[in-house]
């Protein structure tokens, strides 16, 4: 024996040195470890081999054994919790009261039957409970206060049917000696083994064959033996995961598994046979409760099944020490129970019946192909050969123990000091947990969706082995939502937790986790393998995780953007759902519909945008369509036109390709450009040509009328506070990571991806509307779009060489007026995420087509076939089904009464509009939806003047045509977007302000002297808030002045930048030289290597700084100055001897490329230039 092998010889001879560490399971085990990665012990069994962080001196660890003296010891397993020196929680009455509440369960009886469970803390139906307790806000209610029953979200949301078996004294409507068909029986079986064997791979697929064939033959020629109770199991659960072809067929799939049910329990006395088969058995049961979504009836004969296991022994390597196919079976069977049963323990908030330190069964090992050769089908032979699946399933076992143990026990609340102590426990788990994902086989990568398809099991076992790992990593961290809800604020909860447990990160992780369920079964049910919605037991942990997600949005300082985030991943989960055939009393429907019910009283909870209350009531009403154009027979009805709400459509595209950034790039380029946006909107309305979606017009904002002006400030104001929690909370890069232009690629924007947490962070670039406004006026030609975004475009009109340029309009006015005037004239749909659209009359035939809604049915691009959907909502008909005359009553009713129920608001609709006079408030609601016809006309009769102006420039231009409708007296108003700048610094639209002055004052005096106005209110960001700052608009003699200075300036500009640039060079360097000159003697110019660095590479320093992100707005704020004070001078009508002032910026770059960071390097390309350049900047302003 060697010195390694015994560690008490080793210590006698002294002759091997000290190990200083030692694995998690070598210390319980409390023999030697080699101090390896995996370690000798844990190498032959397959175990996984984890070490803590930091090796533990005997100082500490004395301490730490001091500091938990007379508590209860969680399992010898793990490593005791870290002691802090914190006040023991004991001592703070507040504060154990919170850890109590936060370890809460519930207990549910059943008045009809008398019977009790209890479900603790880390469960479903207890969470779903603090969920009803926030959205009714019952602030002074607990979990720990008593109720003689919890009827709250369980009977408000119809949950108890999950909990109690209702129809367990409702005989089967099958005969006793019904009788199935062998070949449905045959069906039934291999229905079992391609959706569940995978799952727990227990069973050989050749001796249920044979049992099945025993049963066909003559009770005389039938062989005695045992095991039909199993294959009366495999056949009710193989009935409850088969293919139903409609409604009936499901029923009768539920008749024949309650039937084989009741057969298999007649014919076993389970709890008195401790046998391997009988063990089996119980875990059948156990997958069967889980499938019908009965959790109690889970954790029983799950629970049962596990001491049978240890009864049995195999739970010890001296019993399935071997490598026999007969012991590896044994090992497959004790580590699927093992992992089944603890996590059906950890979704019910009960203890596991096993102890991970009487547990030393080694994890089985992959068999060669030969080694079973029973199984004649290949596809249920390999997950008993291929054992990589239940490796993971163990190890993620182990670690649900864990959490169970260590974070909602009631055990822990005496050991954990303060909430810290759990955010440490969650550091310590993290690595326990990734360490399963290290060893995978390639299949088993549920994190990687750019792998291609698997077989059939291995998806199951990606899928299944994926929404555990996941929902280990919600739980890990969901505390922190809980944690967070006991105060009036996130930062006040902050400051209660300490700095050690950041309370937002958290909560970020567990609602990434809850996003990624939904990402993941979404993407399994609708590309990868579509089989698998047949199984029920996906619906438990989608319930789980949208509830999650909907708990997170109930924060009172939840912004619309967020909740449309959470919305748009909970209607993903519901999707989902509604593809379920089979769970428990009923279908994925219904389940859907308990969901959707949770969701709506959630909304109506928060304070969010209203418009997000109005789209989610009416999502019920909303009918699924497919955009095609061509005469095909699809069963669905389709969209073949639509008008473009051009606004709409440019934020959809931006975030549909958001989702395809590479979030560890450089912080300015985790963003998409006004290039990519604008590539990215040419794809979308190509790909509408091609499938024959007729596009009658494309419509930008061109003015917004006074009375959206608070709307306008309010949009603002939020977006300033976005860019100062950014500035406050965004890490920069230290190394930065910058990235190539997105190719343009079409499955991009008709694909949906979820958003990482730090891509919300920057506001939205705040010209790419401008941008996509002017290329497909002036950019996108035949030719262009051939060379740039390498599509086909023979779909398009011959003889046009701007597809969209006649049809892309800046309404003089709101889009949606005149989206809605095309609608009712055409009958054809508005593409738009304004539900607001809704509103306005759109005739019988149009309709409202959501953006958002609108993709690919698989969630994946298929060229040869996109089979692109979305929903689609008809106002007249939805009047019609709500008994109103229009739905402007219930937009209405909804703006005043949004927390109401929906059966509500339509009620009072319906009387409201039965009313013989209108009330003066309603009269007003509908100004807003139904404009005066003949300032319509006279809006579209001047409008065709104003096409080709930026937004902006535009709505300052319909304040002097039409004052009455836009200004109403007052001084013109000019918003200024939020620039991605450095909040803690002067605003950037500082710089320009000169040239915006300047074409504001010529513009002024381009107009007759009655229509002429004095002042220019900015509305632009000054500090903490926004604030209208008065620019004073000069007169003629003042304005030529202004000319001659800005003549001389780019003369001189000209002279010293012009070697050898190309245009967009020379202005950015005239824009970079511009800051400094007006910043004499208050700026420093930065060193010849730093300007370089910034033109070549997009930083000064070793990467990307707030300087850095703020010189780039304030070069863009100079540049979009120019471009304002360029479209000024081409509108207005001056005086002869001022005419050539339009000329002195023809040579302007279009948005495209002034307000990218990317061109600006490429145009920097050339070393040598970008140093002359630099060094006569240098020269002239340093």
């Amino acid at each position: 024996m060697s010195t390694v092998d015994n560690p008490r010889l080793s210590s006698v001879r002294g002759a091997s040195p000290r190990i200083p560490r030692a694995c998690e399971r070598c210390r319980s085990r409390k023999v030697r470890c080699d101090g390896n990665i995996p370690c000798a012990t844990c190498s032959p069994g397959h175990h996984p081999c984890i070490y803590r962080t930091e090796p533990r001196t005997r100082k500490k660890r004395k301490r730490a054994l001091d500091a938990t003296v007379g508590l209860s010891q969680t399992s010898s397993h793990y490593p005791r919790p870290r002691a802090g020196p914190v006040t023991p929680t004991l001592h703070d009455p507040v504060q154990y009261k919170r850890q109590r509440e936060l370890r809460a369960g519930i207990g549910i009886s059943n008045v009809d039957t008398g019977s009790f469970q209890f479900y603790g803390p880390s469960s479903h139906f207890c969470f779903i409970e603090r969920t009803c307790q926030r959205i009714t806000r019952k602030t002074n209610e607990t979990l720990l206060t008593p109720r003689t029953s919890a009827e709250g979200g369980l009977g408000k949301w119809n949950l108890k049917h999950f909990m109690f078996s209702l129809d367990v004294n409702h005989p089967t409507t099958c005969q006793p000696d019904a009788y199935i068909a062998r070949e449905k029986g045959s069906t039934l079986i291999d229905a079992f083994f391609e959706i569940i064997h995978p799952q727990i791979p227990v069973l050989n697929y050749a001796d249920i064959v044979e049992l099945w064939e025993d049963m066909g033959k003559p009770p005389g020629q039938q062989r005695v033996r045992k095991g039909k109770e199993i294959l009366f199991m495999v056949l009710a659960i193989g009935a409850r995961v088969s293919i139903a072809q409609g409604q009936q067929d499901t029923s009768v799939l539920k008749d024949w598994a309650d039937h084989f049910t009741t057969q298999a329990n007649g014919l076993h006395a389970t709890f008195e046979d401790l046998s391997l088969p009988s063990t089996i058995f119980l875990l059948l049961k156990g997958m069967y409760a889980i499938q019908v979504m009965r959790p109690n009836e889970a954790y029983l004969y799950l629970g049962h099944a596990a001491r049978s296991v240890m009864a049995l022994g195999i739970n010890r390597q001296q019993v399935v020490n071997g490598a026999n196919v007969v012991v590896h079976s044994l090992k497959r069977t004790f580590w699927a129970i093992y992992s089944t049963e603890r996590m059906c323990a950890l979704y019910t908030g009960r203890p596991s019946a096993f102890r991970d330190d009487l547990n030393d069964a080694p994890y089985p090992e992959d068999l060669p192909l030969p080694a079973i050769p029973d199984a004649t089908a290949e596809n249920f032979r390999d997950p008993l050969r291929l054992c990589g699946f239940v490796r993971a399933m163990a190890g993620i076992g182990q670690v649900a123990d864990r959490l169970f143990l260590e974070i909602y026990s009631p055990k822990s609340i005496s050991n954990t000091s303060s909430p810290a102590q759990v955010g440490d426990l969650a550091a310590e788990t993290e690595p326990l947990l990734e360490s399963v994902t290290c060893q995978l086989p390639l299949y088993l990568h549920f994190f990687d969706i750019t792998l291609p398809p698997g077989r059939g099991w291995q998806e199951v076992q990606r899928l299944t082995l994926g929404c555990h790992y996941y929902f280990i990593r919600m739980l890990m961290h969901r505390h922190a939502l809980l944690f967070a809800a006991f105060f009036d604020s996130r930062e006040e909860a902050q400051r209660s937790a300490g700095d050690r447990f950041n309370i937002d990160l958290s909560i970020q992780e567990t609602t990434k986790a809850a996003s990624n369920i939904i990402d993941l079964i979404h993407d399994v049910y609708f590309r990868r393998y579509p089989r698998a919605r047949f199984d029920g037991a996906s619906a438990t942990i989608l319930v789980s995780a949208c509830i999650t997600l909907l708990y997170d949005v109930l924060d009172p300082k939840t912004n619309a953007d967020h909740a449309k985030f959470v919305f748009a991943a909970v209607e993903r989960g519901v999707e989902c759902l509604d593809q379920i055939h089979h769970v428990g009393h009923t279908t994925g429907k219904a389940v859907s519909l308990d969901v959707m019910n949770i969701a709506k009283d959630a909304l109506h909870s928060t304070t969010v945008d209203p418009e997000l209350s109005q789209n989610l009531h009416l999502l019920p009403y909303a009918e699924s369509v497919l955009l095609d154009g061509r005469a095909i027979d699809s069963g669905l009805p389709r969209v073949q036109a639509v008008v473009i709400d051009g606004p709409s459509l440019v934020y959809h595209v931006y975030r549909r390709l958001l989702g395809w950034m590479d979030p560890s790039s450089d912080v300015l380029d985790y963003q998409p450009t006004c290039d990519e946006i604008s590539r990215g909107v040419i794809s979308f309305l190509l790909q509408l040509t091609r499938m024959g979606v007729n596009i009658n017009k494309i419509c930008f904002d061109g003015a917004l009328p006074v009375s959206k002006r608070e709307v306008r400030y309010s949009r603002i104001e939020k977006l300033r506070h976005r860019l100062e929690l950014a500035r406050r909370n965004l890490s920069l890069p230290a190394t930065p990571k910058c990235r190539d232009v997105i190719p343009t690629k079409r499955g991009q924007v008709w694909c949906s991806r979820g958003l990482p947490q730090r891509r919300k962070g920057l506001p939205e670039n705040p010209f790419m509307v401008s941008a996509v406004f002017e290329d497909l006026r002036t950019r996108w030609t035949k030719e262009q779009i051939r060379k740039e975004v390498d599509d086909d475009v023979s779909c398009l009109v011959a003889g046009t060489d701007y597809p969209w340029a006649d049809i892309t309009v800046m309404v003089p006015g709101e889009a949606d007026v005149e989206c809605a005037r095309v609608a009712k004239l055409t009958g054809c749909a508005v593409l738009t995420d304004d539900s607001d659209l809704l509103l306005h009359d759109l005739g019988e035939n149009g309709a409202v087509l959501f953006l958002d809604s609108v993709q690919t049915s698989s969630g994946v691009w298929n060229p040869a076939d996109p089979d692109i959907r979305g929903l689609r909502i008809c106002p007249h008909s939805l009047s019609g089904r709500l008994g109103i005359p229009s739905v402007q009553w219930f937009g209405y009713e909804l703006q005043k009464n949004h927390h109401l129920r929906f059966a509500e608001i339509t009620r009072i609709a319906k009387e409201s509009s039965k009313a013989t006079e209108l009330s003066s408030e309603y009269l007003e609601f509908l100004q807003e939806y139904q404009p005066e016809g003949t300032d319509n006309e006279v809006i579209r009769g001047a409008g065709q003047s104003a096409q080709p102006m930026d937004p902006r420039v535009s709505e300052l231009f319909w304040q002097y045509e039409l004052p009455g409708i836009y200004s109403s007296g007052e001084q013109p108003h000019v918003y200024l977007g939020i620039l991605n700048e450095d909040s803690s610094r002067r605003c950037a639209w500082e710089q320009g302000r000169t040239y915006r002055s300047l074409g504001y004052s010529f513009f002024n005096i381009s107009r007759p002297a009655a229509n002429q106005f004095t002042v220019v209110h900015e509305f632009v960001r000054r500090g903490g808030r926004i604030v209208a700052e008065e620019i004073t608009l000069s007169g003629t003699k003042t304005v030529t002045s202004d000319l001659d200075l800005l003549r001389r300036r780019l003369a001189h500009a000209h002279a010293t930048f012009d070697k050898g640039l190309a245009p967009e060079g020379f202005w950015f360097l005239y824009a970079l030289s511009d800051i400094y000159r007006d910043g004499a003697g208050t700026t420093t110019v930065p060193s010849a290597k730093e300007l370089e660095s910034f033109l070549t590479k997009g930083y000064m320093a070793q990467s990307t700084k707030w300087a850095d992100i703020h010189l780039l707005a304030q070069m863009q704020a100079a540049l979009y100055s120019l471009r304002i004070l360029k479209q000024l001078f081409d509108i207005a009508a001056p005086d002869d001897d001022l005419v050539e002032s339009s000329s002195l910026l023809a040579d302007l770059p279009p948005l495209h490329i002034m307000m990218s960071r990317q061109k600006m390097i490429e145009s920097f390309a050339n070393t040598r230039l970008v140093r002359h350049a630099v060094r006569q900047l240098i020269e002239t302003y340093g």
